[in-house]
């Protein structure tokens, strides 16, 4: 899930900061279909779609102050979320940063490279 935060937050967006996550997302975001729960946390938020779209969801997602917070060190989240129906029904264990979050194999620095840019 982190892997898909930082690639939303380095993706291409409109002019408020909303990505089309299945249009343009990786493979790798796309096959977890897990990003979604990254609003639990608040990490992330998904337009509401207006009234003239007949579709129940956008599709289009942002990354929130706390995610690029979270991203970028600043702050951590709980590592548990308990969700029931789509609901976060409370967060629990540790505080973690976004980079004890990683997979050990995980590159960051090379992951980023591929995307729009690189975070320090």
């Amino acid at each position: 899930m982190v892997a898909a935060l930082a690639w939303m937050a380095r993706a291409e967006t409109d002019d408020e900061g909303w990505v089309n996550v299945p249009e343009t997302a990786p493979s790798y975001v796309l096959r977890s279909k897990q990003y979604s729960t990254l609003k639990h946390w608040g990490l992330i938020e998904r337009r509401t779609p207006n009234e003239n779209e007949r579709t129940k969801h956008s599709g289009l997602w942002r990354v929130t102050r706390l995610g690029d917070d979270f991203i970028a060190g600043r702050t951590t989240v709980q590592q548990l979320a308990a969700v029931y129906d789509d609901r976060c029904l409370g967060l629990s264990g540790e505080s973690v940063s976004f980079r004890e979050c990683l997979p050990e194999d995980f590159d960051y620095g090379e992951q980023m490279a591929r995307t729009s840019g690189a975070l320090a």
